[in-house]
């Protein structure tokens, strides 16, 4: 993608990527698309005379786009902490999921009011799954559960190592009120940090640097790049010292495995493997770099991270932290997987045939008969008992059941049901004090051939109200735009309440 999404001054951070949006994808200049410089004659003025282009004097707007000629374009990537997420074992994120869904609903009396709406015996009925979508949703939206406080965490943290490297003179970084962490809890976080640094000889030769991987089309922002001043032995794998790896610091909860190892991190290696085939990218002028020493380069075989145990740091007040080697030789499997399944994903089509095969399940005609007569209103069923059908005649039952569709109640939704209430309660409240016989509140026939209207008093609005709460979602009642249609007999509903 490419183009000038950007409108207006430049507004972001310094040291930071432009973004779709406030928080998107970062755009970066493109290697191979172009654009005519952007700006007005000012800027344009002021580009050539950067470039000591010489200007005639009563030169065009265009003439000094053609002076200057093309410039990169902008062009969107991706995000490193999220390249790995098609292949990533995602079961510990679906457990967090799942336990901030069942939090936010038990959070929230109106969710367990619409839990009741929801009919469990028809819970995969397109309607049903939208009202179950839409409370799922809500649970877990960031203003009603708190759903990014994690990941807020996990950013305090980074600041606060950036403030622990920078010798932890002056204010630490503010800490929310929503990640309950005391200042002693603080300070030791700060303090582990640097001794895990020291303690393994580490070197930060780099911090919070600005990245680009053309290759699979990744920028972000690496935490650390470290030189060993020692040998860092792991089971099975060690780095060498002199060693220039890639190091980043992770907050998310480690579940190990039956050897004690992460699990659900197999996405971590894949971020850590752009970033280490990264080249610099000065994001003051948009432009790539270079490492400036080839002995700085990272390690294309090793990388690390550091974590931190948050659930421990909360529970016992002690920051722990511990570094995990990461194989990227295994990880650059790991790309090679994804690029395959990206590519079959882009790839893969599917034909329908022109004909099926269809054979309908044995039905219980009787039955269904009488589940249609059993949504019939009460008037409905006087005047089904009226017509005198033979009881053994399914046929002329059907047929007087058609007849009698106008009678059948129709079930609510929730949300029906919800502007029925609110409807009703605003129509009551408009014509308070009105003396006046003839209401608002219009229900239209059932016929749709009828061109006249029931128009109801306060009073029975009241009722109506009245019958909603009676009824549920079994009120004889359907929505046009102009408002709610009752089905049936209006007396006869009416007088339910």
């Amino acid at each position: 993608m490419s183009g000038d999404p950007f409108v207006g001054p430049n507004e972001r951070p310094t040291g930071t990527f432009k973004r779709q949006g406030t928080d998107g994808p970062p755009y970066v200049k493109s290697l191979t698309a172009t654009r005519q410089p952007q700006g007005n004659k000012a800027d344009l003025l002021a580009a050539c005379e950067a470039r000591d282009i010489f200007v005639p004097t009563k030169t065009t707007v265009a003439e000094l786009r053609e002076l200057l000629g093309p410039e990169p374009a902008w062009e969107l990537y991706g995000r490193p902490s999220g390249f790995g997420s098609l292949i990533e074992d995602r079961e510990g994120l679906h457990r967090w999921d799942r336990r901030l869904t069942v939090l936010g609903i038990a959070m929230d009396p109106d969710l367990l009011r619409l839990m009741g709406d929801v009919n469990p015996d028809d819970a995969e009925a397109p309607t049903e799954n939208q009202q179950l979508d839409r409370i799922a949703a809500r649970a877990t939206d960031p203003d009603h559960a708190d759903s990014k406080m994690a990941a807020d965490r996990g950013t305090f943290v980074h600041t606060l190592c950036d403030w622990a490297d920078e010798g932890m003179t002056g204010t630490p970084p503010w800490c929310d009120p929503r990640f309950n962490l005391t200042d002693k809890q603080i300070d030791a976080v700060a303090v582990g940090w640097r001794k895990l640094i020291t303690d393994n000889q580490l070197d930060i030769l780099a911090s919070e640097a600005t990245v680009v991987n053309d290759d699979l089309h990744l920028a972000g922002t690496l935490d650390r790049l470290v030189q060993l001043e020692r040998p860092l032995p792991f089971d099975g794998a060690t780095i060498p010292a002199g060693a220039v790896v890639v190091l980043d610091i992770k907050t998310s909860t480690l579940y190990p495995d039956g050897e004690g190892l992460p699990s659900f991190w197999s996405g971590y290696p894949l971020q850590l493997f752009a970033y280490a085939t990264s080249v610099p990218y000065d994001t003051a002028t948009d432009t790539r770099g270079d490492w400036e020493d080839a002995a700085l380069k990272p390690s294309t075989e090793h990388a690390l991270i550091a974590h931190l145990d948050i659930p421990r740091l909360m529970e016992t007040g002690e920051a722990r932290w511990q570094l995990i080697h990461v194989d990227l030789d295994v990880a650059r499997q790991g790309v090679e997987a994804l690029t395959a399944a990206k590519n079959y994903h882009a790839t893969a089509k599917f034909k329908m045939s022109a004909t099926s095969s269809t054979v309908a399940a044995p039905v219980d005609r009787r039955q269904r008969l009488l589940e249609r007569y059993q949504l019939l209103n009460d008037a409905g069923r006087e005047m089904f008992t009226m017509l005198g059908v033979d009881r053994n005649d399914l046929d002329a039952i059907e047929q007087a059941l058609d007849d009698l569709d106008p009678f059948a109640q129709v079930a609510l939704t929730g949300a029906e049901l919800d502007q029925l209430r609110r409807t009703t309660a605003q129509l009551i409240a408009d014509t308070a004090g009105d003396d006046r016989a003839v209401r608002r509140c219009i229900l239209h026939t059932a016929d749709p051939n009828a061109t006249g209207t029931t128009e109801l008093t306060e009073q029975q609005c009241r009722q109506l109200a009245a019958v909603c709460d009676a009824f549920g979602n079994t009120l004889g009642l359907k929505f046009s735009d102009d408002g709610p249609a009752l089905v049936g007999d209006v007396a006869s509903i009416l007088a339910a309440a």
